[in-house]
């Protein structure tokens, strides 16, 4: 389980750089600027994972769609949560 949170979910790596001495904010800062340049394979990973709950909401019976269609909404949230961080990160660089 671990395994697949740190194959979907790549913010755990990340420092705090809003604590700590101007050398270590920056020190966290750099280095959560060198991990964000791998953030659009998370995205592209988000996006299939969005992509492929939202066919399967539509193909499944009608007990099964409404479980999708959460699985979908939840793929899309970290989807657009990724995508903001990332250009917050060019946005800076």
């Amino acid at each position: 389980m671990k395994r697949l949170i740190t194959y979907l979910w790549p913010l755990a790596s990340y420092r705090d750089a809003a604590h700590g001495s101007v050398l270590e904010r920056a020190v966290a800062l750099r280095h959560n600027q060198q991990l964000s340049r791998s953030l659009p394979i998370y995205i592209y990973r988000w996006a299939i994972c969005a992509s492929v709950t939202l066919l399967l909401a539509t193909l499944m019976p009608a007990a099964l769609g409404p479980v999708f269609a959460v699985i979908f909404t939840i793929s899309m949230c970290a989807l657009l949560q990724l995508t903001a961080i990332w250009m917050l990160f060019q946005r800076s660089d």
